[in-house]
């Protein structure tokens, strides 16, 4: 089974070296993986650099939750 933390790295892996990650990486390093996994998604997003590779990825890991929660928020901002 995949963890918190690999998962992390691959999403981080798969996004541009555009989007940023000081926040993420502090959320990783105070032990919240999670928090640094929908970080990154919300930066990607803002940097026009979301993938659907990348929520592909993480749909196939989650299916509820913090991350599955900023998506789902994504998305409805995306939708207005």
């Amino acid at each position: 089974m995949i963890d918190d933390f690999e998962v992390y790295q691959r999403v981080s892996e798969l996004l541009s070296d555009s989007v940023d990650r000081e926040g993420a990486e502090l959320s990783v390093e105070s032990g919240e993986p999670e928090s640094a996994i929908s970080g990154l998604l919300d930066e990607a997003y803002t940097s026009d650099a979301l993938s659907q590779e990348v929520i592909d990825y993480v749909q196939s890991i989650y299916t509820d939750g913090p991350v599955i929660e900023m998506l789902d928020a994504l998305r409805m901002f995306e939708n207005q």
